[in-house]
């Protein structure tokens, strides 16, 4: 009897160890959390749109990608686990919305990040040219093709891709940083809105400079993902004013204007550990 005790003792105790997370992990959101998905995503809530009975999965997606940043350089099993629920919530949405739903460009941008924390970033530039071609306003995605293509030693594509994103977003500070990293001339490009309503020019012209570049099929690596992450490159002290947040100046990825994030769910680094990939 005795030994048919300490057999299952050391069965389970085996157990808990291959399954720390899935025995430790709380799906439930915290408050926190709920404040977030309040802020970031319900506040926008169209009534009589039926594609938002499925955004608590967006949501999901949202706060479990944040978790995944808490838990940078701590556990790399749990950075696993949480990208993949993040993963499966932005499908899921994708999958079952209509190809006009709103958010779809902001879920598009939110794949891309998972992507880049993983190490693909291959699949994070696609995610992000889809983002772009959905919604011109979205700095991040700029940024983050702009730095994949940086990686590749394409700078002159890279220049590309932020000139578009200042065109489109004039006020962004993280856009016209990485302007003037990548050696952009100034003053800085004419925003779009102000050319077409130039005397003169015609609206076709100003639309197709609004158009994101071409990179639908970024180049892949043999060995089909880029090993170099995504990094933020050293800038002169006396732009510092010019980017980030109050409570992180070189955050590329953060937004220019805090939107008071959850206390337990950071806000998105530019930078990813390559311990963590």
């Amino acid at each position: 009897m005795g030994s048919t005790i300490i057999f299952r003792t050391l069965v389970a105790g085996f157990m808990a160890l291959s399954f720390p997370i899935l025995a430790s992990a709380d799906f439930k959101a915290t408050p926190e959390e709920k404040k977030m998905c309040d802020v970031t995503i319900w506040s926008r809530m169209v009534q009589g749109d039926q594609n938002w009975s499925h955004v608590h999965h967006y949501c999901d997606c949202v706060r479990f990608t944040n978790r995944a940043y808490a838990a940078l350089g701590k556990d790399k099993q749990a950075v696993s686990f949480n990208l993949g629920e993040a993963m499966g919530g932005c499908n899921y949405v994708i999958s079952h919305t209509t190809p006009d739903f709103s958010l779809l460009p902001e879920i598009f941008l939110q794949k891309g990040v998972i992507y880049s924390l993983r190490g693909e970033d291959s699949l994070a530039a696609g995610e992000y040219l889809r983002a772009i071609s959905g919604n011109n306003k979205l700095v991040k995605a700029y940024i983050g093709m702009a730095d994949y293509f940086s990686q590749k030693n394409d700078k002159k594509k890279a220049l590309e891709i932020i000139t578009t994103g200042l065109q489109n977003n004039p006020e962004s500070k993280g856009l016209k940083r990485m302007y003037k990293e990548l050696g952009g001339a100034m003053p800085y490009p004419v925003p779009t809105a102000a050319v077409a309503e130039a005397p003169g020019k015609k609206p076709d012209d100003a639309a197709a400079n609004a158009q994101p570049p071409n990179a639908a099929e970024p180049p892949q690596d043999k060995a089909g993902k880029q090993e170099t992450p995504l990094a933020v490159a050293d800038t002169p002290v006396e732009v510092r004013d010019e980017i980030g947040s109050p409570t992180n100046p070189w955050c590329r990825f953060c937004p220019d204007t805090p939107a008071a994030p959850p206390a337990r769910s950071p806000s998105m680094p530019g930078v990813v550990p390559k311990a963590e990939r």
